[in-house]
């Protein structure tokens, strides 16, 4: 099993000795392949996307499996923008019969990039990837990573920066992926997990405004 893990610098991250990546690639049900970029918008990403999942099948190591985590910098004010891009990334990907996982944004108030309006819009696109989007399985990490006290902020102990992880929230990420995606693996057989929406529990749910 062959998975590409695409996004920004958290998934850049995600593939150092302490990041979500290679925690999940340690667990033995795949190699998992990091393909972060360093500030990219959901754009940038989408490009990157298609160009290594071409390269990769054009070199016969087609990934079975993608996950995509991205759209964190430029979803103020943009979060239909960064729904079109992750859906033609999730669409592109399902057409070549890979299996797609989805990984909500999270919380980010207290970062530079953040506004009041930021909120709306990273609520939008998460309830849209977990109740909406066409794929395999879904990870609500933004639910698992707010702080309880201030829904619109991370947990202090899992990042140095309100946006980026540190290495316990790159652990709880990689707990996340793993326990939607990966923890219900027999040794050879996937089993589905794409949810139907009336199953989920919406996003803003015990999360304070």
């Amino acid at each position: 099993r062959h998975v590409g893990v695409f996004g920004d610098s958290i998934t850049k991250a995600g593939g150092a000795s302490k990041g979500y990546v290679t925690i999940l690639n340690n667990k033995g049900v795949g190699k998992f392949e990091a393909f972060g970029d360093v500030g990219a918008s959901s754009s940038k990403i989408k490009a990157n996307f298609f160009e290594i999942v071409k390269q990769h099948e054009d070199a016969g190591d087609k990934f079975n499996e993608v996950i995509i985590f991205a759209g964190v910098n430029n979803i103020c004010n943009m979060w239909t923008k960064v729904k079109k891009d992750l859906t033609e990334m999730y669409a592109y990907a399902k057409g070549k019969g890979i299996r797609v996982g989805a990984i909500t944004l999270l919380p980010f108030k207290g970062y530079s990039s953040w506004n009041d309006e930021c909120y709306d819009d990273v609520i939008n696109l998460n309830n849209w990837i977990m109740n909406e989007a066409d794929v395999d399985f879904r990870v609500n990490i933004y639910q698992a990573m707010a702080n309880p006290n201030d829904g619109k902020q991370i947990i202090s102990t899992l990042t140095s920066d309100h946006l980026h992880p540190n290495a316990k929230g790159h652990e709880m990420i990689a707990s996340n992926v793993y326990d939607a995606g990966y923890k219900q693996l027999s040794t050879q057989t996937i089993a589905q997990t794409n949810a139907v929406p009336s199953q989920l529990t919406k996003l803003t749910s015990g999360i304070p405004a």
